[in-house]
């Protein structure tokens, strides 16, 4: 899973090695995504 966000100025890659499926990489890695975003944005860089 790879994402990148201009407002905060990250990008991230993340791998992993149990996919099964895309379903099971979204329903995994959509609520890690949005807390490192969240995150990210709140810290002063």
């Amino acid at each position: 899973m790879v994402f990148g966000d201009r407002r905060i100025g990250a990008a991230i890659a993340m791998v992993t090695n149990g996919n099964r499926s895309l379903w099971d990489v979204l329903r995994r890695f959509a609520p890690l995504s949005s807390a490192i975003r969240r995150e990210l944005a709140a810290s002063p860089l």
